[in-house]
């Protein structure tokens, strides 16, 4: 547990910094990429799977995924710093996200069990 805490806290921190303060884009992106290096080396977190076999083929290659990985946790950091800079609507549209990859890895998964019996 304490090891996924540490990754939340590199993010947090650079979030919890009062908009007053400069803090450049530049610096948020590197603390929300090492939030996910963190989770990568504590957690082994990375993507390994895509559903679309020539992706999977080539993020089977271990740095590529890590690459990947670290683009992705970036990228939806900042698309959700982007959204609640622009008009505050992140805690709208941040649980609608989350909602929308939890139902499809949840038809994904039943669909893995229809295919298997």
């Amino acid at each position: 547990m304490s090891n996924s805490l540490t990754g939340s806290q590199v993010s947090r921190g650079a979030a919890d910094i009062p908009p007053t303060k400069s803090l450049t884009p530049r610096v948020r992106l590197a603390c929300a990429t090492a939030a996910a290096g963190l989770g990568i080396w504590l957690l082994d977190a990375r993507v390994i799977h895509t559903g679309l076999p020539w992706v999977d083929a080539a993020i089977a290659f271990a740095p590529l995924s890590i690459a990947v990985t670290l683009f992705a946790v970036a990228g939806i950091s900042n698309a959700i710093n982007i959204i609640d800079g622009v008009n505050a609507l992140a805690s709208v549209c941040a649980p609608t996200m989350l909602t929308a990859t939890a139902l499809g890895a949840l038809f994904q998964a039943h669909r893995s069990r229809r295919l298997q019996c």
